[in-house]
């Protein structure tokens, strides 16, 4: 095995200070004169200290700046400090005259297609930020990506639809640049093709001709589907329960264009030029060949955040193998994290970003040490063990994330990952070479023939092994600092494999740390107490969680969707089992707080004083009488309420001063903190 001696670790440092300073100011941060002025002054106290550069107050203060660093590089991306982004636009009550780029096509959901598009202008003015494009899939015209559009919108702000413990659809837009939606009709847009994105049209348009060729040939339904996804990055017509089965099975990540992919492609590329330039001088050119066609494919592969991930670290592992042989993986792959956080902040926050890097990480530390525990002679062995130790690593890498983001874990990843990824070259190879062939009509039929029974057979394994449903763990939930205390947990592992005896020596340490954020993680029940208000736009419920139950109170019965999404999430995170279903009632006390709830024409006139007044299900009441004659403190304005009543409730609660709280605008609210 080769041995990599040298380490970048200030280069490490930088790249993990970098990302904690965004994690950090994320949150909360201060002006952006703040950050400068900062930085600048701990620049100085380093070049003072510049000769006690080995201290550990020179390390601490340099990690400091790159935490500033990564803080003002995130806070500089962001919409609210871009003076031209749509956010800061006063004018969107009513619809505008907009221009816009269609750049991305999501999956279809219901009647409506959906789609990303670029703001370029609005009213004249040049606009920056990305909306989310609805429009109607029954009109007859589609919408081309890459085309520019113009139209009279109304740009609305995204809805926070989330529900508590549970996956936000607006976060995820968000982290992905979306901040409005728009509903609109094909015909009411007109095309400028003077303004349109030539390359991404002509990329677009050869997609749809690839995939109008495939669909003419002999092959199922679901085989079009997979191959679509496999090759051609669109995964928006895959089946559902093909999609759920390679979820289960633990091999979904076969069904994008990723690490994987393009790592495939990028040793079949080197392979390749190394025959035909084999000479130690045409190494640069050989590089560049190389790295041009996995941009080429990766583009043509629909450009989708997972391949152009994907492709930048495989840029950067070549770089660094052409321009430093000795240097270790590892030093390319915080590269790779380092041009990916300066070009998309927001990538941090990205779940295929976070499950890349850890799994990467995971096979560069862990495969060198588990190949030395076993070296067959044999080469189908040898390449056998060598799937095995690269699936095992990057799952145990990846247990606490898919933990954390997808509650599961399949015990049969193995049974699975080990085929596929022993044919996985010669699939991708068949795949690629049907889609060519379906363009240029090159094959005969009977290779279409072959090509659908091994992808039918694929399919058919898959589904066996997800058809074991006790080997798949559900229902796991863990917070974020139990996840960072698993990684660190794992570092020990990796610091006891380079020197047992020292390990050992220090084994108590983790052992009670694990032991005391296990008990931590399972006794957070007995801590919690949490009163919530659902966003939801039929019925009025609140969630109130104690130590030792949770009781929901709800003004119609909760159908077995509403348990799924708005349950299930509550009690997952809360490990808890003890469900207690009631109809809401008219008033509640909570921390010394009287919540009354009005939603019907009668107004009992209360006792004592009302701190918050819960305004549900569109009651006809005369709004600034209430308000004068019970007084409270604060007004929520329920999501089942009638859009036009809004107006009026804030004027009301604006003129007498009271805090107003509209729960389709600010999502699920905790009514316990307010």
């Amino acid at each position: 095995m080769k041995s990599y001696r040298i380490y970048n670790i200030p280069f490490w440092g930088m790249c993990i200070s970098l990302i904690l300073g965004a994690f950090m100011f994320s949150l909360e941060a201060p002006s952006i004169k703040y950050f400068f002025v900062s930085i600048l002054f701990l620049l100085s106290v380093l070049m003072v200290m510049l000769k006690q550069k080995k201290s550990t107050v020179f390390i601490i203060i340099s990690c400091a700046v790159f935490c500033l660093i990564g803080g003002l590089r995130y806070q500089l991306a962001i919409p609210e400090n871009q003076s031209n982004h749509i956010i800061h636009q006063t004018n969107l009550a009513a619809p505008v005259k907009t221009i816009f780029t269609v750049t991305k096509g999501f999956k279809k959901a219901n009647k409506w297609e959906n789609y990303k598009a670029s703001i370029k202008q609005i009213e004249g003015n040049s606009t920056t930020g990305s909306i989310l494009l609805k429009v109607n899939s029954e009109d007859t015209s589609t919408l081309q990506i890459g085309a520019t559009y113009i139209g009279h919108l109304r740009l609305n702000k995204l809805v926070n639809e989330t529900f508590p413990y549970g996956f936000s659809y607006g976060d995820y837009l968000k982290n992905k640049g979306i901040t409005h939606q728009v509903w609109a009709s094909k015909s009411g847009l007109k095309l400028l093709p003077n303004q349109s994105n030539i390359l991404v049209q002509f990329i677009a348009n050869l997609q749809i001709d690839f995939n109008t060729a495939l669909r003419k040939q002999r092959l199922d339904a679901t085989v079009i589907q997979f191959t679509q996804a496999l090759v051609l990055g669109n995964k928006k017509e895959l089946d559902k329960s093909v999609s759920a089965d390679f979820k289960n099975a633990g091999v979904i990540h076969i069904l994008a264009i990723s690490g994987l992919h393009i790592g495939i492609i990028y040793l079949v590329f080197l392979w390749f030029f190394k025959l035909l330039f084999y000479q130690y001088k045409y190494r640069f050119l050989r590089s560049f060949a190389v790295v041009l066609l996995l941009w080429m494919f990766a583009w043509f592969s629909g450009a989708s955040d997972s391949a152009l991930r994907a492709t930048t670290m495989v840029t950067c592992f070549e770089i660094s193998r052409l321009l430093l042989r000795s240097q270790h993986p590892l030093n390319a792959l915080f590269l790779s994290v380092f041009v990916l956080f300066f070009i998309t902040p927001q990538i941090i926050f990205s779940v295929g970003f976070q499950l890349s890097v850890v799994a990467v990480a995971s096979i560069i530390i862990g495969v060198p040490k588990m190949l030395k525990l076993w070296e067959p002679k044999w080469w189908l062995l040898k390449y056998l063990w060598g799937i095995t130790c690269v699936s095992m690593c990057a799952q145990l890498g990846l247990l606490p994330l898919s933990i954390y983001y997808f509650h599961q874990f399949p015990l049969l990843f193995l049974v699975a990952n080990i085929p596929i990824m022993f044919c996985i070259p010669i699939i991708m190879a068949f795949a690629i070479s049907i889609v060519i062939g379906s363009y240029a009509s090159i094959f005969p039929d009977f290779v279409y023939v072959v090509y659908n029974l091994v992808i039918t057979q694929l399919i058919l394994f898959v589904n066996w092994v997800a058809s074991f449903d006790a080997l798949i763990l559900n229902e796991l939930y863990i917070s974020k600092f139990s996840v960072a205390c698993i990684y660190l947990f794992f570092l020990y592992l990796r610091w006891c494999y380079a020197d047992f005896k020292r390990g050992i020596k220090y084994v108590l340490f983790p052992v009670v740390f694990m032991g005391l954020v296990g008990f931590v993680e399972v006794t957070t029940k007995a801590f919690k107490r949490e009163v919530w208000l659902l966003n939801d736009y039929k019925k009025t419920i609140i969630i109130d969680v104690s130590s030792s139950s949770v009781q929901v109170f709800s003004s119609e019965a909760l159908s077995a969707i509403d348990k799924e999404y708005k349950m299930r999430p509550i009690l997952g995170k809360l490990h808890q089992s003890n469900v207690v279903y009631s109809t809401l009632e008219q008033a509640y006390f909570m921390n010394k707080q009287k919540l009354l709830i009005v939603a019907n024409n009668y107004i009992p006139k209360p006792k004592t004083a009302i701190d918050i007044l819960l305004i549900s299900n569109s009651p006809k009441i005369n709004f600034e009488r209430l308000l004068e004659e019970i007084q409270p403190k604060k007004v929520i304005f329920a999501a089942n309420n009638k859009y036009y009543l809004l107006v009026d409730w804030k004027f009301n609660c604006r003129k007498l001063t009271i805090p107003f709280y509209d729960i389709a605008e600010s999502g699920s609210l905790r009514l316990d903190e307010l």
